[in-house]
């Protein structure tokens, strides 16, 4: 793909699974079992979204990687957080402690990188990793939220790294899903209701968070993105309070409903001062010259589409001060008033955003005329349509599939052959679907029998039988919808929450 300080960076393209049976499976329901394991494996593996190095270790930013004891091997000193296939090496990683395996041990991280040659001053290297969390991974509706230890869903790092020479400036975001107990399960809605609960220890998960990122990252700049209206401020609103309550200064909130103010620039205003206070990491000749102080941690409700116009807008505001630092501009000039800058700059921003949804929801992103173009446009918003609609079938129906997968390649679920099969034999949802169809035609055909010939009447009375069958078919899926839906099968209904004490629900 390219190189980073001089390490040549890959992506994984193709992966083959080689079989390696001990012994003989038991009995036939074990080798159907074994079918579904290794098609989930298929399903995660073929993603082509993983990136490795022999020689750099991808899992660090640069500021991390500055810090490291570069003699260790590099499974050694991977961050833990998104070294994806370590469930996978386990058993080589075991036996690397009294032989040495570490070639053998390559950390791979799951999410983007892009790598770009442009020459301005001089020559540089615009660079754009996003790195997600291997911690309380899956898709859209099946995780939300965080969990006991602090570990929060589609948790991802975005570092900006612009080189040039033997200079490097790295600007480092997070995202990740509101630190506080809440669902949104499918239910055949196109928007499932989030539910809010409020356990004693909610606190602690939130406090276990952010001093995980503290630790990480410095001071916390919340950008937090959904609507201040409707079922979205539910959650934003419990959010709001748990900060407060938090009472940590190192802990700044801001919040901007991004469906009312249009202004965009109101939002890079609102931290502006915050983001120039942090900083970026800035090295030259392996001399560390100086680091970032914090991150800005946005956030919308999938952490997707909102998520990206934001952090590329900030993005976009640091990377002319990069670009002075590594010699490449003379004076911090706007993006925009180089072309060819600025159009690398939104591809890139905009693949991100597509690679960082597809991995989560199933589709690409939505709003994404606005992070290649800066505006929204009628293409724009059909697109975005039409991709809402894919989101919401395979979000309904196919997510359960791809969880399993996640949880699989995770070790969130370990395969034990002396356990019954996790996979329902009964194919309950087609039968449903099956049920809805055959009830339809049913009065269909009633009515074709029946119907008085032509004429007015024979019009209303179709489309009263239309209609009553209809809203039968309507009702039906609502009593229904959770028979239907597509649940994970190697984790039924992911642990939400682990509450020991009283709880209140929203």
């Amino acid at each position: 793909m390219g190189t980073i300080g001089k390490h040549d960076i890959y992506m994984v393209t193709k992966t083959t699974v080689y079989p390696f049976v001990t012994k003989a499976l038991s009995n036939k329901e074990q080798e159907e079992d074994e079918d579904q394991y290794l098609n989930l494996l298929h399903d995660a593996l073929n993603v082509k979204s993983y990136y490795f190095s022999y020689t750099y270790d991808i899992t660090h930013t640069f500021q991390r990687y500055s810090k490291l004891d570069k003699e260790a091997p590099l499974y050694e000193r991977a961050d833990e957080r998104f070294f994806w296939n370590k469930y996978l090496l386990d058993d080589i990683i075991k036996e690397s402690v009294d032989n040495d395996l570490s070639d053998f041990i390559i950390p791979m991280i799951l999410g983007f990188v892009s790598i770009n040659k442009i020459a301005l001053n001089k020559t540089v290297y615009f660079t754009l990793i996003s790195r997600r969390n291997t911690r309380r991974a899956g898709t859209r509706y099946n995780v939300r939220g965080i969990d006991k230890d602090g570990n929060v869903a589609n948790n991802i790092e975005t570092e900006q790294i612009v080189e040039c020479e033997d200079q490097i400036a790295s600007y480092v975001q997070t995202r990740g899903s509101i630190p506080l107990y809440w669902s949104q399960y499918p239910d055949l809605s196109w928007k499932p209701k989030p539910k809010v609960i409020l356990p004693t220890e909610a606190a602690r998960a939130f406090d276990k968070h952010f001093t995980e990122q503290k630790q990480k990252y410095g001071k916390q700049i919340i950008v937090n993105l959904i609507d201040h209206h409707g079922a979205e401020s539910l959650v934003g609103d419990a959010y709001r309070l748990r900060h407060k309550e938090a009472n940590d200064t190192a802990i700044r909130y801001t919040e901007f409903d991004f469906h009312r103010n249009k202004n965009y620039l109101d939002l890079l205003n609102a931290v502006q001062s915050d983001i120039d206070e942090l900083g970026f990491f800035g090295m030259k000749s392996n001399n560390v010259i100086h680091e970032q102080k914090g991150t800005v941690r946005s956030n919308c409700m999938d952490n997707l589409d909102r998520t990206n116009v934001a952090q590329s807008l900030f993005a976009r505001y640091v990377l002319p001060k990069q670009l002075v630092f590594v010699g490449a501009m003379d004076e911090i000039k706007k993006v925009e008033e180089n072309v060819r800058l600025d159009k690398l700059f939104r591809t890139v921003w905009t693949d991100n955003a597509d690679y960082i949804s597809l991995q989560y929801s199933g589709t690409g992103a939505l709003k994404t005329d606005f992070t290649r173009t800066g505006k929204r446009t009628i293409w724009g918003q059909f697109n975005d349509g039409t991709n809402a609609v894919v989101r919401w079938v395979i979000n309904n129906f196919y997510d359960g599939i791809r969880q399993d997968s996640y949880n699989l390649i995770l070790g969130a679920f370990k395969v034990n052959n002396k356990l019954p099969s996790p996979f329902g034999r009964s194919n309950n949802r087609q039968n449903k679907i099956w049920e809805i169809v055959s009830f339809t035609f049913f009065f269909m055909v009633l009515g074709s029998v029946f119907a008085p010939n032509g004429g007015l009447g024979y019009k209303l009375f179709i489309m009263l039988l239309w209609l009553t069958s209809s809203l039968g078919v309507q009702q039906y899926l609502v009593r229904n919808a959770h028979k239907l839906v597509g649940w994970p099968s190697l984790v039924q209904k992911l642990s939400l929450i682990h509450i020991s004490e009283p709880t209140r629900l929203l």
